[in-house]
Order: structure tokens, then C-alpha cells, then sequence
């Protein structure tokens, strides 16, 4: 067999590069391992959402609100647990009905109850009284009802005249609007 110079240099270089790239690669490949898992992310207290809250008005104080911020009201001409408006009234003057009363600490929940209309509907109390919207209020914080005919007042814990039964009304004090329709 006769022997050429640099027959044999090519298959030793080939094999030599794919040497190394094996080596290369062995060492940048990555581990295989299986990770930790993440750690779990403490849960999130959920915002609690009340359906009766408490805001606060320069002139008013503190008023209660539902949970849209819209302010309730209640109706001197009420009794214990008894609302005495009309349906005409109502009209203008439409009922509250929170179904189930969650409300924040600064309120207590044992004030609020709820009533049988005569037409058979439910309506939220507080500490007896019945309470109300009023139709003029077209957002968060208007307060539009209060003093209305000197028998509509925003409810509240300052607002609130003594619970039914117990003394004396309390009305708030402000500048109450113009009279708006019946009651």
C-alpha cells in the first residue's frame, strides 16, 4: 500500500472537530434538574365590599351611604320599624333594601335590620328607622335630600335622631334645599 502525505489528515480532523464540539456542548448544556417550586404567594386579603358605608361631608358629618357611595336617608314621619311612606312618596323617595348588611367596623351591624313593607317588600333599618334614597341624588355624595320639608334627613351615627322609641328626634343640622314634592 503506498502512503500519500495528508490522506489520513482529514478523517483525524473531522473526528477532533466533533470532539470538541461534544466537549463544548457536554459543558454549555444546561443542567437538568428539577426546579423548586415557586414559593406561593401569600393570598390577598379580598377588600371586603359593605353594603352600607360611612362618609363624612363638611356641614353634614358623618352620613351612611350604600355600597355606591349614594346616600340614605330617613323619613321623620316613620315609627318603630314602620315605614309610613306612600307609594307616591316613594316615588320620589325610593326605599333601601341591603338584603344581607355587611358593614365596616366604625358602624355596628346589630343597628341595622330589616323591615316587611304593607306592599310586602323588605326595607334596611337603622336603629329602627327606615331608610331611603332620594331621586334628585344622581351620584356618590349628593346630598341633595337632606332637610327636605324638614322631614328628610341623611341617616347616620351623628345624623340619626334617637333610636325610635327612645327620645327625641335629632335631625341633622344644614341648609336643607328647596321642598321637593310630597314628602
Amino acid at each position: 500500500m503506498e502512503y500519500r502525505y495528508g490522506s489520513m489528515r482529514l478523517p483525524i480532523l473531522v473526528t477532533g472537530i466533533i470532539s470538541l464540539l461534544a466537549i463544548l456542548a457536554a459543558c454549555a448544556a444546561p443542567a437538568y434538574t428539577t426546579p423548586a417550586p415557586a414559593p406561593a404567594a401569600a393570598p390577598q386579603a379580598a377588600v371586603p365590599q359593605y353594603t352600607i358605608e360611612l362618609q363624612n361631608k363638611a356641614g353634614l358629618g358623618d352620613y351612611l351611604t350604600d355600597s355606591s357611595g349614594r346616600t340614605l336617608y330617613y323619613f321623620t314621619k316613620d315609627t318603630n320599624d314602620k315605614s309610613n311612606a306612600t307609594p307616591a312618596i316613594v316615588q320620589n323617595w325610593p326605599i333601601f333594601n341591603a338584603g344581607v348588611i355587611t358593614v365596616p367596623a366604625s358602624l355596628h351591624a346589630s343597628d341595622f335590620g330589616t323591615i316587611t313593607r304593607d306592599d310586602g317588600t323588605q326595607q334596611t333599618t337603622y336603629k329602627g328607622w327606615p331608610l331611603y334614597y332620594f331621586v334628585k341624588d344622581l351620584g356618590p355624595g349628593d346630598t341633595l335630600g337632606q332637610g327636605v320639608n324638614n322631614v328628610w334627613f341623611v341617616a347616620g351615627p351623628e345624623a340619626q335622631p334617637a333610636p325610635l322609641g327612645a327620645g327625641a328626634q335629632k335631625p341633622m343640622t344644614g341648609s336643607p334645599p328647596a321642598p321637593y314634592g310630597t314628602y
